[in-house]
C-alpha cells in the first residue's frame, strides 16, 4: 500500500527510483560487456604479435636481412625492369604476402605488381606454408585485418627482418597501455547519458492543475517552450481520478471518481473560495489540453484500473 500511496502522491519520485534501479542493472551489464570486449581485443593483439613472431622465425634463416626481399621474389622479366622499379615491386610483394597470411590465411605462389609477375622462391614458399600450418591466424584476426586492408597499401617494406623486429619491440608497450585503459561506461560516456535519460524519464515536471497527474508530452519534439501554443501540456496516457487531488462532491462530501476527460464543460469546480465552470477552468489553464487522446474504450479501461 505504501508504494501505491507514494506513486499517487509523488509519481515522479517513484519513476526516478524505478529508473535508477533499472540503470544500475543496465550499467552493470554494459560494464561486463565492455570487459569482455577488452579481453577479446587483448587476445587479438596477443595473437597478432604471435603471428608476427612466427613470420620472423620463419624467414630469419633464408637470406641476409638486407637482401631477403630481393632474393625471394623472382621474375622472368627482371632484365627488362629498372632496378629501382623492381625493388619497389618486390617490396610491395612482401607487403602483399603479409596481408595474404594475416587476412586470407594462405600464401600464393606468385604475385602480380604493376603488370609484372613475381614468383616466391621455393624455400621461402615452403617456409610461409609451414608458418600457416603452425601459426594460422584466427578468423577473428583475419576479419579485422581485412577491415584495415587500406593500411597495407601505404607500408613500404624494404627490410622484412628489421620491420618485423620493430613491430615486436612495441608488443609489451601496446599491451601495457591497452590494459591500463579504464573499461567502464562512466569512463567512455561523453554525452552524460545517465542524466539525459533520467531527464527524459522524469518527463515534464508540470502537473495537471486538476488531478495532479504529470504531463507526459515529449516537449523536445517542438522547439517552442513547454506549455506554449502547439506545445501544450497534456496527459496523453490519461488523467488520474480527481479524488487523488482531494476533490469531492460538495453535497455528499464523497470523493470525486471522475477523471478530467469525463468532466462536462458546464460542471462546477470549487477551488478555495472560487467556483469555476469546467470550461472556464480550462481557459484559465490554457497551457494545458485536457481532452484525451484515448478513445472511449481505452478511457473506460483506464478508469477501471482505479
Amino acid at each position: 500500500m505504501t508504494w501505491y500511496f507514494d506513486y499517487i502522491s509523488n509519481p515522479t519520485k517513484i519513476i526516478e527510483q524505478f529508473f535508477i534501479q533499472l540503470w544500475i542493472n543496465v550499467k552493470k551489464e554494459i560494464d561486463q560487456n565492455l570487459l569482455e570486449r577488452k579481453a577479446f581485443c587483448i587476445k587479438i593483439i596477443t595473437e597478432f604479435f604471435y603471428c608476427i613472431q612466427g613470420m620472423l622465425d620463419s624467414v630469419r634463416h633464408l637470406d641476409p636481412p638486407n637482401k631477403l626481399i630481393d632474393e625471394i621474389f623472382q621474375s622472368d622479366a627482371s632484365n627488362a625492369l629498372n632496378i629501382n622499379d623492381e625493388l619497389n615491386d618486390k617490396n610491395q610483394c612482401m607487403v602483399r604476402v603479409i596481408y595474404q597470411y594475416m587476412a586470407e590465411q594462405r600464401i600464393p605462389l606468385s604475385l602480380t605488381v604493376n603488370r609484372t609477375t613475381y614468383h616466391i622462391r621455393e624455400d621461402a614458399f615452403k617456409a610461409f606454408q609451414s608458418l600457416i600450418q603452425q601459426r594460422r591466424p584466427s578468423n577473428e584476426l583475419a576479419k579485422i585485418i581485412k577491415k584495415i586492408s587500406s593500411v597495407f597499401e601505404n607500408i613500404p617494406i624494404s627490410n622484412l627482418i628489421a620491420f618485423l623486429e620493430a613491430l615486436l619491440t612495441e608488443r609489451e608497450k601496446i599491451l601495457r597501455d591497452f590494459n591500463q585503459i579504464p573499461c567502464n561506461f562512466d569512463h567512455i560516456d561523453q554525452h552524460d547519458t545517465y542524466a539525459r535519460l533520467l531527464d527524459k524519464v522524469r518527463g515534464c515536471p508540470d502537473l495537471c492543475p486538476c488531478c495532479r497527474r504529470p504531463c507526459d508530452v515529449d516537449h523536445t519534439q517542438i522547439k517552442s517552450n513547454p506549455g506554449s501554443l502547439y506545445n501544450e501540456h497534456r496527459c496523453q496516457s490519461g488523467h488520474n481520478l480527481r479524488a487523488m487531488n482531494g476533490y469531492k462532491f460538495e453535497t455528499t462530501n464523497e470523493p470525486s471518481l471522475l477523471m478530467c476527460e469525463q468532466i462536462k464543460d458546464d460542471q462546477i469546480l470549487i477551488i478555495g473560495p472560487r467556483r469555476y465552470q469546467w470550461l472556464d477552468f480550462k481557459r484559465y489553464h490554457s497551457d494545458w489540453i485536457f481532452e484525451s487522446t484515448l478513445n472511449d474504450h481505452e478511457l473506460n479501461r483506464l478508469h477501471g484500473n482505479f
